[in-house]
């Protein structure tokens, strides 16, 4: 890749979904990770004693990762401008050690 392509920018269409495309609820996620993916289990959780039923896993490198938290984090941030704050119990963001975040 030539270096005045190095950092160019690619504007992609929006996404077309195709019809057996699942619709998934996810009530739970759980993140692993290596040097080259992450994976996002999602599932759901009726019974905690039971713990979460996983019904999807996404994998992507690390790079994309970033990018999708930083765009989680944008579309959140206007969620809570536009409808309201998104209030967290302190004993979970303790719990799940981002006490010292910034969100």
């Amino acid at each position: 890749m030539g270096k005045d392509t190095k950092d160019k920018i690619v504007h992609l269409q929006p996404p077309v979904i195709e019809e057996d495309v699942p619709d998934v609820y996810a009530n739970s996620v759980n993140m692993t990770m290596s040097v080259y993916d992450i994976v996002l289990q999602f599932g759901q959780m009726t019974d905690p004693k039971d713990g979460p039923k996983i019904n999807a896993m996404v994998r992507m490198s690390p790079q994309h990762a970033k990018v999708f938290g930083m765009l989680l984090l944008k579309h959140l941030k206007k969620y809570e401008k536009d409808i309201g704050k998104i209030t967290i119990p302190s004993a979970m963001i303790k719990d799940i050690g981002v006490e010292n975040e910034v969100f």
